[in-house]
């Protein structure tokens, strides 16, 4: 009977630490904290494990699942990693494919708005967080909560039910090598979310001053750069293409005295948007603009 009880004691604190994710040395301190966190929810440096599991993840077939899992350590992590396996349905055969792991980024944040709004999630000057970034190795400061973004695109054949699979992250804590695993799972339904009957556009451009890259115009680089927005544009549902046909146009007077125009560059602008699924009207951008400012002269 006592080793009946050991027993079932050992188990349950084995499917705790699998819960947590907590993974510690044979000194028995916790090296590394894992937890899960709605994709909802922004995730901040300062941030602790989360004192609940979060709602489970569910989708239609059609959409794309999001699974987000924040790692902390007291000590730093250098060359942290992440990878998550195939998702399989349980019981029955079938599989999704999850989208590389990556890390959620900070956007600094050093000046507030005049009217803050009600639901305001820090008081700037803050750090937000923001992009996704695909940095494979990055280093975590000590205390510092990193947030790992999961994408699961879900096929419109997909079976129905239960998904299954295990996010793996690694990286060197104090000298040694730490490994974590956590349990990842997705309920599937019938329904069935389609093409878009709504228009949705989204403003772009090629060149910002805050983008560290800045390919030159019509290189291989730029067009490379202008596939993946169109991928990603059709992968989130866009189906307008912003593709405007006087910026993209070459004016020339031909040998006749006439204007010439050559849309090439709009033609293969055009294409792009087509080969990566962006099916839809073009939304031509702005004929004209303002000659000065935005304030109404006095």
């Amino acid at each position: 009977m006592k080793t009946s009880m050991i027993g079932r004691c050992v188990l349950r604190l084995s499917a705790l630490l699998i819960v947590l994710g907590v993974s510690s040395r044979a000194t028995g301190q916790p090296e590394l904290q894992l937890w899960s966190v709605d994709a909802l929810v922004k995730v901040f440096p300062e941030d602790r494990p989360a004192p609940a599991e979060p709602a489970p993840v569910e989708v239609a077939r059609g959409e794309h699942a999001s699974f987000q899992v924040v790692v902390r350590s007291d000590p730093a992590i250098q060359g942290l990693q992440a990878t998550v396996s195939e998702l399989k349905r349980t019981g029955a055969p079938g599989a999704l494919a999850p989208r590389s792991p990556r890390f959620v980024g900070y956007v600094p944040v050093d000046r507030p708005t005049q009217k803050p709004s009600q639901d305001q999630l820090r008081k700037p000057p803050a750090d937000y967080p923001d992009p996704l970034l695909e940095s494979p190795t990055p280093d975590v400061p000590a205390g510092r909560a990193q947030a790992v973004w999961v994408t699961v695109p879900v096929p419109t054949n997909a079976p129905p039910g239960t998904y299954q699979g295990t996010l793996t992250v690694t990286g060197m804590v104090g000298g040694n090598q730490v490994r974590i695993q956590r349990e990842l799972a997705l309920t599937v339904y019938a329904a069935v979310v389609g093409a878009s009957r709504l228009w949705v556009t989204d403003w772009f451009a090629m060149h910002w001053p805050h983008m560290q890259i800045a390919p030159r115009p019509d290189s291989d680089e730029y067009y490379a750069l202008l596939r993946r927005y169109a991928r990603n544009l059709a992968e989130h549902r866009h189906n307008v293409a912003l593709i405007s046909p006087l910026t993209l146009a070459h004016y020339s007077v031909g040998s006749n005295g006439l204007l010439a125009i050559d849309f090439g560059r709009f033609d293969r602008w055009v294409q792009i948007f087509k080969e990566e699924g962006v099916i839809g009207p073009i939304e031509g951008g702005h004929i004209g603009g303002r000659k000065g400012g935005w304030e109404p002269a006095d």
